[in-house]
Parts: structure tokens; C-alpha cells; sequence
């Protein structure tokens, strides 16, 4: 594991982040995470975002990387939901975005 890789569970979020995740819990959402990282990489990030994170889905979970629109699948399965009843929100363009817009 290289040196950026082992250390992304160690990054912080933007400092905006904490506080938006507290409002939108507040507007009565349900948050969770879906991310191609290992479910090692990702605890010490979720550790980071004040409890506010509902569930957490793995690519390792699931058997498959976004873009691949099965994740997305199994998530919907995992948290009980129809795709209607969620709002995505990205960071990576190439794999979320991508990912999302096939969705449709």
C-alpha cells in the first residue's frame, strides 16, 4: 500500500462538511457513504463526519467498482430504498458523476 493510500483515512474533511452533514440530518435525511475504498481505508474518515453517516457501502462489499451501475443496485437493495427515494451527491466526476448520470 503506498504512502497516499494508507493515509486517506487519516484526511480530514473540508471544514465545511461536518456542519453541512448536521444540516442536512437535521432536514430529516438519512445519509450514507458509497465508495469504491476498502472498508479499512474508509473508518477513520467516518470517524471524522460527527456521526452523522447512517451506513457505509463498499465496492468490497459489493464485488464491484463505480462506476458499474450494480453498485449503486445493491446499495439500494442494502439500505431498503428505491432509487426515487435518494439523492446523490459526488466528488469525482470521472467515477460519481459518470456513475450517476447513467443511472438515469
Amino acid at each position: 500500500m503506498g504512502i497516499l493510500t494508507s493515509s486517506i483515512g487519516r484526511m480530514p474533511p473540508f471544514p465545511e462538511v461536518v456542519a453541512t452533514l448536521g444540516k442536512i440530518r437535521a432536514a430529516d435525511f438519512r445519509l450514507a457513504i458509497i465508495s469504491n475504498t476498502d472498508d479499512a481505508g474508509i473508518a477513520g474518515n467516518i470517524a471524522q463526519l460527527g456521526g452523522y453517516i447512517d451506513r457505509v457501502i463498499m465496492a468490497e462489499q459489493a464485488q464491484v467498482d463505480k462506476p458499474a451501475p450494480q453498485l449503486f443496485q445493491y446499495a439500494w437493495k442494502t439500505l431498503g430504498v428505491e432509487r426515487q427515494q435518494t439523492v446523490y451527491i459526488c466528488a469525482s466526476p470521472q467515477l460519481d458523476l459518470v456513475a450517476a448520470h447513467d443511472l438515469d
